[in-house]
């Protein structure tokens, strides 16, 4: 199977995903928080607050700069409107965060492997930080904690019953076509697949009894991804 078919057909499997999402979501769906993880598609301000990136133009549909590597909003963002909740504060952004209704681990650039994109916060490094996040909250929601902080903590129970979202897998595509050949990218595929497969099931594992999951590998026709692979084809 040749590059271009390989990707095409994980986009069909990309957009499957993304269509049974949005079935699902045609009815009336209520979380208390949503938990998100992946890299610079859904990063509400991981990548800004970390490494002080993401400058105008980015984010002057919002009037000011919002974290994001987008001028306006991602498809997070659209999905916090639906379920009227706020939008996601980002768990490194330690300014101005609430975190009642759910946090974004999500950083731009960020991989399914270890050390395959353009950040150190690989998914199972964002499961982590979650599962740190998690014990935390419990520990200051529950031991007296000022009733003014405690407004911007997430309540222990909505772990359970909360959005978990991931979107993530573009930049272990992209910085496969940039380091190695189209047979050694195709080759990585299971190993991705391993890796993203494990963090699911830890974080799985960990919040239990979830009342819902959408997730999304994305491998799909950026267009970068296919200047990269012609390039490679012409030179």
């Amino acid at each position: 199977m040749n590059s271009m078919r390989l990707i095409h057909v994980l986009w069909c499997f990309n957009l499957y995903v993304t269509c049974t999402f949005i079935q699902v979501s045609s009815h009336e769906c209520v979380y208390p928080a949503i938990y998100n993880f992946g890299d610079s598609n859904s990063d509400t301000g991981t990548a800004y607050a970390t490494f002080l990136c993401n400058q105008p133009p980015n984010g002057i549909s919002f009037g000011n700069i919002s974290g994001r590597a987008s001028d306006g909003r991602l498809i997070i963002d659209y999905i916090t409107e639906e379920l009227k909740v706020p939008y996601l504060s980002a768990y490194l952004n330690s300014v101005g965060s609430n975190y009642r209704y759910g946090a974004n681990f999500a950083a731009g650039g960020a991989s399914i492997r270890p050390g395959s994109g353009f950040s150190p916060f690989h998914l199972g490094l964002q499961v982590d930080q979650f599962i740190q996040f998690k014990s935390h909250t419990r520990i200051l929601f529950n031991n007296g904690t000022e009733p003014s902080l405690k407004s911007g903590l997430p309540r222990p129970e909505d772990f359970c019953t909360a959005l978990y979202t991931i979107d993530i897998g573009l930049n272990d595509l992209a910085s496969g076509f940039l380091h190695a050949s189209e047979e050694q990218v195709q080759m990585s595929f299971p190993e991705i697949l391993g890796h993203f497969s494990k963090a699911v099931k830890q974080l799985y594992n960990v919040v239990q009894e979830c009342s819902g999951y959408t997730t999304s590998v994305q491998l799909d026709v950026c267009p970068s991804i296919i200047t990269l692979i012609r390039t490679r084809r012409v030179s």
